[in-house]
């Protein structure tokens, strides 16, 4: 198959919220009575959704995506100043929507997106009208062991460059170069990612600067959590997680579904934190939830208030 972003038309958006810089966005255009936002996990490209756009758009939906780290450039070279705070990435998503000019918009979120699309929901509640969230991270719950340990690497990182670089070295004298260096560091650093997928995933890791700014990311996400504000979205919300997800812990996904007023979850038993890369039937349930008309908004259920949420069982 071609390349999903040869495909694509390729548009510089400059934005307010990042003087100086723009949004690289991915149009993979042809006309379709809706449209489809791919709010992408940070720092990954937008190929990685190639794997998906041709499903949707075979379903009649447009579809367009962005490049997460905010910078002008494809090739995701960060530099120290670029900023991956939540709050901005939340602002490029409405920009992005914005810009589709659309009279419906529906986004579909991944792994650190799916918090990003619920935070723009809420601010912008007339700018996105669905949304189905795949393997998302919400820190509703204590972290699993996976999770600590992760979280106490990247921390580790983040301190500076140095100490990227110092990782990249150590990753390097342990694996030697046998292996391309974004998927050495995934080895210890990313879980069990499969094969066929750890090219796509490996860009953070491709250079110290890219570990560095990545780092920080995981980092600042781990003091974002949607607890307080979460009843509040009233558009219909479909999520999505696989039952051995390591990465983001799939009882979270059911969670967050309980407290939406109008949300719903589905679990894969078996599958992990890229089980929609090989699902082929997903890309029909997500254009079938996209088509239906608006569901009844009910309330959330009393078991998943703000305090049972922080009272929730903990699973290590």
């Amino acid at each position: 198959m071609s390349d999903v972003l040869e495909m694509a038309s390729v548009s510089a958006l400059p934005v307010p919220h990042r003087p100086g810089e723009r949004i690289l966005i991915y149009d993979w255009g042809r006309p379709a009575p809706g449209v489809v936002v791919l709010a992408n996990a940070y720092a990954m490209p937008p190929g990685i959704w190639r794997f998906v756009v041709n499903a949707l758009q075979q379903r009649d939906l447009r579809v367009v995506s962005w490049n997460t780290a905010g910078i002008t450039t494809d090739k995701y070279i960060y530099s120290e100043q670029t900023d991956c705070s939540f709050d901005l990435q939340v602002q490029d998503l409405l920009e992005v929507v914005k810009f589709c000019r659309a009279e419906t918009v529906n986004v579909v979120g991944w792994c650190t997106g799916p918090l990003v699309t619920l935070r723009a929901m809420l601010l912008e509640p007339n700018a996105i009208a669905k949304a189905v969230l795949l393997a998302g991270s919400y820190n509703l719950l204590a972290p699993n062991s996976y999770q600590k340990s992760y979280r106490v690497l990247m921390g580790g990182i983040s301190r500076s460059l140095r100490h990227a670089t110092a990782h990249r070295d150590l990753m390097n004298s342990l694996f030697g170069t046998s292996l391309p260096d974004g998927q050495n560091v995934i080895g210890i650093a990313g879980g069990r990612v499969p094969a066929d997928v750890a090219p796509l995933v490996s860009r953070p890791f491709e250079s110290v600067k890219n570990l560095y700014m990545y780092s920080r990311l995981v980092v600042s996400l781990a003091d974002v959590s949607p607890k307080t504000w979460i009843g509040k979205i009233r558009q219909p919300v479909l999520m999505m997680a696989g039952s051995r997800d390591l990465i983001a812990d799939p009882d979270e996904t059911e969670l967050v579904a309980k407290a939406l007023p109008n949300g719903r979850s589905k679990i894969y038993s078996d599958r992990d934190h890229y089980f929609h890369f090989r699902e082929p039937d997903i890309a029909e349930e997500v254009a079938q939830f996209f088509k239906t008309e608006g569901e009844t908004i009910r309330s959330p259920e009393p078991s998943v208030t703000e305090s049972t949420i922080g009272q929730a069982s903990v699973r290590i």
